[in-house]
């Protein structure tokens, strides 16, 4: 629920909130679940604010920070986001159909199940964004910057691809999930039709041989920032696609440890058969690791391997790059 005295200093004014913002930076500020449909808000500073559920259709947030904001659920359609701070944003299931994200910085942040239908991405940054099962049917992509953008399972209907700058990974994942199709076995008819029309004799189908191999996915969840002296926590989960809601949920029990998860998701090249050892190593340059490694048998659908992890002093005030190595068998 809202904090109502900080919602009411909101209601003073941009001017207000943020001359009192400049002076408690450290203070956490909730406005989930609030209606500002159609407010002008531009340039209002919602740096790390709890927006969780909020409506903000058709609002005014031109030039605004939500940097590390958390607005998962939120409504933000027909807004004009122009020239806003998403970096490292949590946008995970946020509506925003047709609004205007201009020249928005969205460096890093989750828009995992994000609705952007006919949204203006004109411009705009989308580095190391992850837009896993996004969608972008309609959408304006028209000169973003797309490095190392996460494109698993996202629908890019009436998006011309091949104008896009994209690189040889994200082209494969977007054919990938273009092409899949998932056919129910249970729902075909028992009796096959010749192709005059006749029908030939019941031909019950024969169930397919399962040699319990199974593509894998894998799914990874850190703070965007953290301070070097602190330890800090890194999931990584093993699991297959239809698994990856259940994944979400596990990791909200993880709130209190990464407060603004960065998820990141990819695949495995071939299927993994049942048993096989799966070996998962992070490494970073100036970062330390416990443990430095975890294995486990794949068994059941679904994997988690715990990691807490430090940077030394030479990160200070820097980002650093990492790398989570999978080894099978």
């Amino acid at each position: 629920m809202a904090n109502q005295k900080q919602l009411g200093i909101l209601k003073q004014g941009v001017d207000t909130w943020n001359h009192w913002r400049s002076s408690r930076q450290s203070a956490r500020i909730d406005l989930s679940s609030t209606d500002f449909q159609g407010i002008d808000l531009h340039g209002a500073n919602f740096y790390k604010a709890n927006l969780r559920g909020a409506n903000l259709a058709e609002a005014n947030l031109h030039n605004a920070d939500f940097g590390g904001a958390y607005l998962r659920g939120a409504n933000v359609s027909h807004a004009n986001l122009s020239e806003c701070d998403f970096t490292g944003a949590n946008l995970v299931r946020t509506d925003l159909r047709e609004s205007i994200l201009t020249e928005t910085d969205l460096t890093g942040a989750n828009l995992t199940d994000a609705n952007l239908f006919r949204a203006n991405l004109f411009k705009a940054n989308l580095s190391l964004a992850n837009l896993s099962y996004a969608n972008l049917n309609e959408t304006n992509l028209n000169k973003a910057n797309f490095a190392e953008t996460n494109f698993h399972e996202v629908t890019l209907k009436g998006v011309e691809v091949s104008d896009l700058a994209l690189s040889l990974a994200q082209k494969s994942q977007i054919e990938e999930s273009t092409s899949r199709v998932d056919i129910n076995y249970s729902s075909l008819p028992n009796r096959i039709k010749d192709a005059s029309g006749g029908a030939q004799k019941s031909a019950a189908l024969k169930p397919i041989k399962n040699n319990m191999q199974k593509k894998v996915f894998f799914t990874s969840y850190h703070p965007i920032k953290g301070k070097t002296k602190d330890w800090h926590t890194l999931l990584v989960y093993a699991h297959t696609s239809s698994l990856l809601a259940k994944v979400r949920g596990d990791v909200e029990k993880f709130n209190d440890q990464i407060k603004f998860p960065k998820e990141t998701t990819s695949q495995s090249f071939t299927k993994i058969a049942q048993g096989a050892e799966l070996v998962i190593v992070p490494s970073c340059k100036g970062v330390t690791f416990n443990p430095e490694r975890v294995s486990f048998k794949w068994m059941e659908d679904l994997h988690r391997a715990d990691f807490r992890f430090k940077a030394d002093k030479s990160l200070s005030d820097d980002a650093a790059k990492g790398l989570i190595t999978i080894y099978v068998g």
